[in-house]
């Protein structure tokens, strides 16, 4: 007895020698995976462990974590990834899955957030975030509101914040449970600079990766600056929003002031509720009228309301309820069967399922006509320098320059301007108010200091000058798109290639997808689903209900013309 259990001990204590390497093996993989410090947690070092480069849902993820919002980053660590393991269905489900919200944003008041972006150039911007009461994984609108005044360089965050709070859509957005964005500009990142813009959409995706957001309930507007801003970001990237809405803004400033390629085509693509006022010194209503009606002749859909006062918001209590049932009564429209899209600057050149891919200026059609606004420029502009010490009694002129309206005046350099139309001279803040409201066309009356001695000069300011509101550098593209079904008729102008994004929800890629250009087959045959692409333009803006799954590359043959 004593025997077999010296042999039953043995046999367990050879066995323990021959398994106490694994274990020692496995904790060592235990400890490895849960330790803090971890440094292989990489997709690269997952990559290099994964045969042949095969991937799963979990580097996916890491992929996704490790690239924040740099797209860049993203484009290298997906290359070389092979997909095989992974169905396309287990992909769709991954990419349209609701945020896990974390702990702290549940189950609380509605609250603002102040956080901050680092730009391109290196300079951290704040902006903040308004989020609603949260309890689970439902989804939730975004209004974006865009402030005036992006010259104000001294603004900080604390300004911020403290606009944000009085914000009427603030206000709104907590009583209706909507996210609420407000982020901020300034010279170097206005709203119509690239930079500014890319601001924009890089906080919009890092809204979308924390929160819940209804993709197809997205709501811009602004005041302002931030009113002509709004004009911007629905002519040069109308599928980020449902509907928009500018108050006192201009819808050309972003071409005058950016020489952004904007164009009232676009604005056929996006609902727009627009105020602007009858006594306003920089837009005033009867101006941006002209501009407006040039846009509904392309199909724009403008809800235009003008108001008396003038470049203020003393209307804005009355009318954001307004606003607020026209944006509530605005969902995007995924799929729409026409578009109307044009650009000179591929940077904007998507809307939804059509991208301008490139551009041939010797592919333009004779039908297709620059819709632009003409408009009296009745701005008086007074090329002087003007000492900034008002103590002598007025406005006191440095230098005249030749050839311009103060010489025409009969003005030189060394005049004191003592009144204006009567109106004493008293200040900076009073003199350049005056010459805001200068124009072209009427009589003006000076009453002036010159070499001691007062003197009137009675004349008349040159008239009008007619102008086009939009300048182009560079030709457009333009292209009409309808889609029926699996069937799409292209109609285009300035245009070398162009892509279709295919959706599920729109194209039954069960069956083939034809496309005609002018009339003539370009493309007839079956789209398959390509993850690495379903990924990379996942990634540039977080859309859960636009994951295209492929595109239709094309290239537009201009016909010849007959002898």
């Amino acid at each position: 007895m004593k025997k077999l259990r010296h042999l039953l001990i043995s046999a367990i204590f050879a066995i323990f020698l021959l398994v106490f390497p694994y274990i020692i093996q496995a904790e060592t993989i235990v400890a490895k995976e849960n330790s803090p410090g971890k440094t292989d947690n990489s997709v690269e070092s997952f990559k290099r462990e994964s045969k042949e480069n095969l991937v799963n849902m979990d580097i996916i993820e890491q992929l996704f974590i490790q690239s924040g919002d740099d797209q860049e980053k993203f484009e290298l660590l997906l290359s070389g990834c092979d997909f095989t393991n992974i169905e396309f269905s287990q992909l769709y489900s991954f990419l349209s899955r609701p945020v896990n919200i974390p702990e702290k944003y549940l189950n609380k008041a509605p609250n603002l957030e102040i956080r901050k972006l680092k730009c391109s150039d290196n300079i951290e911007r704040p902006f903040i975030v308004g989020i609603p009461s949260i309890n689970g994984t439902e989804s939730f609108p975004l209004i974006i509101f865009l402030h005036g005044g992006v010259s104000w360089e001294e603004k900080n965050g604390e300004h911020l914040m403290e606009e944000a709070e009085e914000n009427v859509f603030w206000k709104h957005a907590k009583e209706k449970k909507c996210f609420f964005l407000y982020p901020f500009a300034q010279d170097g990142a206005t709203w119509w600079d690239k930079r500014g813009m890319e601001n924009i959409s890089r906080q919009i995706k890092i809204l979308k990766k924390d929160f819940n957001i209804d993709d197809k309930r997205v709501w811009l507007g602004g005041v302002s600056d931030g009113g002509s801003g709004t004009f911007i970001q629905a002519m040069l990237k109308p599928q980020d929003y449902a509907a928009c809405f500018s108050l006192i803004g201009h819808p050309g400033l972003g071409n005058i002031e950016g020489g952004l390629p904007t164009y009232l085509t676009n604005l056929s693509n996006i609902p727009s509720f627009v105020i602007n006022t009858t006594d306003d010194n920089f837009y005033p209503s009867s101006r941006m009228i002209k501009i407006l009606e040039v846009a509904k002749k392309c199909g724009a859909d403008i809800l235009f309301r003008e108001l008396p006062g003038g470049h203020d918001t003393n209307f804005l209590l009355q009318e954001s309820l307004k606003i607020i049932d026209f944006l509530e009564s605005n969902v995007r429209n995924n799929f729409p069967s026409r578009i109307n899209f044009e650009t000179s600057d591929l940077d904007y050149g998507k809307f939804l399922w059509l991208k301008i891919e490139s551009l041939d200026p010797f592919q333009r059609k004779d039908w297709h006509k620059e819709n632009n606004a003409i408009l009296p420029d009745e701005k008086v502009e007074m090329r002087w320098i003007i000492e900034s010490d008002f103590s002598k009694g007025g406005a006191s002129i440095k230098r005249i320059f030749i050839d311009t309206i103060p010489s025409a005046l009969g003005l030189r350099s060394g005049d004191i301007i003592q009144k204006i139309d009567e109106v004493q001279i008293t200040s900076k803040q009073v003199f350049d108010e005056i010459i805001s409201k200068l124009r072209r066309g009427r009589d003006i009356q000076l009453d002036i200091l010159r070499d001691g001695k007062s003197e009137k000069i009675l004349s008349r300011f040159p008239q009008p000058v007619w102008k086009y509101v939009f300048q182009y550098d560079s030709p457009s593209g333009i292209v009409h798109a309808e889609c029926i079904g699996n069937k799409i008729e292209l109609k285009s102008s300035g245009v070398a290639s162009l892509s279709i994004f295919v959706h599920p929800d729109q194209f039954d890629i069960s069956r083939k997808i034809s496309v005609y250009s002018s009339g003539e087959q370009v493309f007839n045959d079956y789209v398959y689903p390509d993850k690495s692409f379903m990924l990379r333009n996942f990634f540039r803006n977080y859309d859960k209900s636009l994951i295209y799954i492929n595109k239709i590359s094309l290239q537009i043959k201009s016909k010849p013309e007959p002898f």
